[in-house]
């Protein structure tokens, strides 16, 4: 193993909860060449909290009752009660993002973001690959994301629609995110459900994140002879401090705060809106791994699993959401959904990042129910492609050997049409 290719979530915050957010923060990211970190906090969090006017329902007042009494707008739950108690109840006024979590379609009911979280939601961002660490703008990741989202999605964290809920996520974009998530935390989220799948039962956050020590320590012992410089090794020390910090919260009950519960959420709660794992009660903290979710992980934390990511991935997929889709083998068929994918995320000089451009032409292909492939079939369709018209595609590699970039001339697709 390579230092450089450890895939670990370092800086994970409780308020990593919910995945809709980020819609609106790649969104508004976008909008800017460059941005900082307040600046892009400080515009995700006054839009959310956004006051809108509605109709205190019944799931609406259920969902203050249980999440406002920890934050510091009780009052809100005074004008609550004062409408309810009236023989014709008047609007409240209410944060926009309460009403689309306040939904009984959503799997969890948590992670509303209050202003403290400016700084630390968008570093999901970050540590996902979708925004860039130093200017805070759309990396290409996060631009596969925007081409994923439905027309005035993001448009409905700003004005509300009753239709349409922002975070609820498209079965595209759960698959876009639970990529992204297991490529960008392989090295502990596999182990870990490695050893969540023993459990048959209801288990609490606090349980799971028990298992984190150990599961870091050896992350540490597997790395520590790839050790080539100086912020490598601060790197790796900084993790079994990790792991020393959150053994001192292990076997207390779950109290909201501290390292283990930091650690453990944003490989939790994000999951839940994935339908990896369910909740009985949307408001808690306490998990079941759902059928899909056993199926997948079964075999996603089975011998080799670094090379089933990159091969046999996209194959889970399907088998664990049973979607009936076969496997699209054909050159041609997977050029039109690489080409439609590389159109949408190529530069002003013609290249895309090619992990990239085959992630979204998978989605793509799924989306329009003709199919999938891998990642790396696509990308050996576009060797084979290249080779019989290598005018048409070219390839950046690095120094390794390692496809990079990709460029296609628009004449290969009357070569394939």
């Amino acid at each position: 193993m390579v230092l450089s290719e450890l895939c670990i979530i370092e800086n994970a915050s409780r308020r990593m909860q919910r995945l809709g957010y980020l819609k609106l923060l790649i969104a508004q990211a976008s909008k800017s060449s460059t941005s900082n970190l307040k600046v892009l906090g400080s515009n995700l969090i006054s839009t959310v909290t956004r006051l809108i006017s509605i109709y205190p329902t019944p799931e609406l007042a259920n969902y203050l009752r249980v999440t406002i009494p920890g934050q510091p707008d009780k009052s809100l739950l005074q004008q609550l009660e004062k409408s309810l108690s009236l023989t014709k109840p008047t609007d409240i006024k209410v944060q926009i993002q309460d009403i689309y979590l306040s939904s009984k379609n959503l799997p969890s009911q948590r992670g509303r973001l209050v202003p403290r979280d400016s700084t630390n939601y968008p570093r999901l961002g970050v540590s996902l690959g979708l925004l860039r660490k130093d200017s805070y703008t759309p990396l290409v990741r996060g631009q596969v994301l925007l081409h994923l989202l439905k027309p005035d999605e993001v448009s409905t964290f700003q004005e509300y629609s009753p239709d349409m809920n922002p975070m609820l996520l498209t079965q595209e974009q759960q698959f876009f995110f639970l990529y992204t998530i297991i490529t960008s935390d392989k090295h502990l989220i596999i182990p870990l459900y490695h050893q969540l799948l023993d459990t048959k039962e209801e288990f609490a956050d606090y349980e799971a994140g028990n298992l984190l020590p150990g599961i870091i320590r050896n992350i540490y012992g597997n790395f520590r002879q790839q050790v080539r410089s100086g912020a490598d090794a601060i790197r790796l020390k900084k993790l079994l401090e990790m792991a020393d910090v959150i053994e001192r919260w292990k076997d207390r009950e779950y109290k909201g705060q501290g390292a283990r519960d930091e650690t453990i959420t944003v490989r939790l709660e994000p999951l839940v809106d994935l339908g990896i794992l369910t909740k009985d009660d949307p408001f808690s903290y306490r998990y079941r791994l759902s059928p899909i979710g056993r199926r997948l992980m079964t075999q996603l934390t089975k011998n080799d699993k670094e090379q089933d990511i990159k091969r046999q991935f996209f194959t889970h997929i399907i088998d664990a959401y049973s979607l009936g889709l076969g496997k699209i083998s054909d050159d041609a068929e997977r050029l039109h959904f690489i080409y439609e994918s590389y159109s949408r995320l190529k530069s002003p000089l013609g290249y895309a990042p090619i992990n990239d451009v085959m992630l979204l032409g998978i989605l793509l292909a799924i989306a329009a129910k003709r199919g999938s492939f891998e990642i790396e079939e696509g990308m050996q369709t576009a060797r084979t492609i290249q080779q019989k018209h290598p005018n048409l595609v070219r390839f950046n590699v690095d120094r390794m050997g390692k496809l990079n970039f990709i460029k296609f001339e628009k004449e290969i697709v009357e070569q394939y049409s």
